[in-house]
């Protein structure tokens, strides 16, 4: 056996021709020791920390997006910084109307729609919406030295710088026994007024919870006094519910103004006299000629012996004819009447009335049909012409006497 493996290698040896000698044997014992000693880069003792903060990284990423799911924290439309204009979402679909209320903080109140009124006022006259409403200023003096011709008016309203002066003792009678209602503007109660031995104070003016306004008169039926109170909405101090308030005192007033009289021939006062004619609207040939003379010169003496329904039949006329000059020419002037200054009347032509308009036509037309006329005399100085219209109604339209020139003149918002 040992002959044969030395056999075998003598035989390798003479084959591969490889000696391997003492040299070699050397070069290979310096190579593995310099291989030895050389340092080496052990990436192996990183991977088990990196596959640590792998693995943390991809939990929290999970862990995040379940808790925004749920809690929605991160907004998916929400745009990063820098990426543009902001998604704007649109809102969401309901049945719920637009809120209103930053662009109007108030309901639609309703506005007093009835018959003009002319009304005195003490003080400086108030803003309303209302059209037909007319004011006369006068001082608190004057206004005492009236008399009987404070019913030519509808009310009177006595403003809050004026309280103090309108609580004096001697007053109170004036208003207990006046024909007409007399309100005084932010005052809680009508004590002061109406009670002799009370004096004014601030305390009496107005606060939250209290009337803004009273309103005070003598009753027709029983002699006691007939009193109200008239508040702001949500008791709020602002000039929109201030002008709600004059409203509903318009409409107070206008109910007071009708009495039984009234509800018979349709002209709110007592009538010492009336009298029936059979006619129509169309001026005789002699009252045209008479307007024309008038409409040249402008001359009232020109009016004498006219009855109320001749210068009644004037005033349309002149209407009819569009002639504006004539008409503001057959109003009568001063100022209890409350007629508007002649630069008023012309300088704001709408307003006042200066243009003949569509609702003058439809008068006008309504008046041709009419064939009898009710002369209605409630006392020597005034006078109402009343009649019966197509739709049921007993419309008026009142006269004045001028006392100086001792002719009738139409009055201010003359239709009642």
């Amino acid at each position: 056996m040992d002959k044969q493996l030395k056999d075998l290698k003598r035989a390798y040896k003479k084959q591969n021709g490889t000696i391997f000698s003492n040299n070699d044997r050397e070069n290979v014992y310096r190579k593995l020791v310099s291989v030895q000693t050389k340092p080496q880069n052990n990436f192996s003792r990183y991977v088990p920390k990196a596959l640590s903060y792998i693995a943390y990284g991809v939990m929290l990423v999970l862990i995040l997006g379940i808790v925004n799911q749920q809690l929605d924290i991160f907004p998916q439309d929400s745009p990063l910084v820098g990426e543009g204009t902001p998604k704007i979402e649109k809102p969401p679909v309901t049945n719920e109307k637009p809120n209103k209320e930053k662009e109007e903080q108030y309901p639609e109140f309703e506005l007093y729609k009835g018959k003009p009124l002319n009304i005195a006022v003490v003080g400086e006259s108030p803003e309303i919406k209302e059209k037909q409403v007319s004011f006369s200023e006068f001082s608190f003096e004057k206004l005492m030295l009236m008399g009987n011709d404070l019913d030519s008016y509808d009310a009177v309203f006595i403003m809050q710088e004026n309280l103090s002066q309108a609580a004096e003792s001697k007053y109170a009678d004036v208003y207990l026994n006046s024909t007409i209602p007399f309100f005084f503007i932010s005052a809680i109660n009508h004590i002061p007024f109406t009670v002799k031995d009370t004096e004014y104070n601030e305390s009496w003016d107005w606060t939250p919870g209290n009337s803004y306004a009273v309103g005070v008169l003598k009753s027709t039926e029983d002699d006691s006094l007939k009193n109200w109170g008239f508040g702001l909405y949500n008791d709020e101090l602002t000039e929109e519910n201030i002008k709600e308030m004059y409203s509903r005192i318009f409409k107070q007033v206008e109910k007071e103004s009708i009495t039984n009289a009234e509800e018979d021939i349709g002209i709110g006062a007592p009538v010492k006299d009336s009298n029936s004619v059979q006619t129509n609207i169309e001026p005789s040939a002699e009252l045209k000629a008479l307007y024309n003379e008038y409409a040249s010169k402008k001359n009232d003496q020109l009016l004498a012996g006219l009855s109320p329904l001749d210068v009644f039949k004037l005033y349309f006329y002149a209407k009819q004819l569009e002639d504006s000059e004539t008409t503001f020419a057959l109003y009568i002037k001063g100022e209890m009447f409350g007629t508007p200054s002649e630069d008023e009347y012309f300088g704001d032509p709408e307003f006042y009335g200066a243009i003949f308009n569509e609702n003058d036509k439809k008068l006008y037309a309504g008046l041709q049909q009419v064939k009898e006329f009710k002369i209605n005399y409630l006392n020597d100085n005034e006078a109402i012409i009343s009649w019966n219209d197509q739709e049921g109604s007993l419309p008026a339209f009142r006269l004045f006497k001028d006392p100086k020139k001792d002719v009738w003149k139409v009055s201010w918002l003359a239709m009642q």
